[in-house]
């Protein structure tokens, strides 16, 4: 997990990102914002075709995790 109370604007991290829906790929990112109340944060990822994204993450969220959790369904 990251610890958010650490990060710094310009770090470099290992957070993942969610190209699809049910698909997880960690990869290597720079934090661009981070929340001044520590809520969230913003990390720009260079990815291999040349584009750039920007994904943001809750302070508890599943960043730097390598796979996501699925929701239970409740029906089950």
């Amino acid at each position: 997990m990251v610890d958010i109370s650490k990060l710094k604007i310009g770090e470099e991290i290992q957070a993942t990102v969610y190209p699809k829906v049910g698909t997880a790929c960690p990869e290597s990112g720079i934090v661009v914002y981070v929340h001044p109340e520590k809520r969230f944060f913003t990390v720009e990822f260079s990815l291999g075709s040349g584009a750039q994204i920007r994904e943001s993450y809750v302070a508890h969220g599943p960043a730097a995790c390598s796979e996501q959790e699925e929701p239970e369904d409740p029906a089950a």
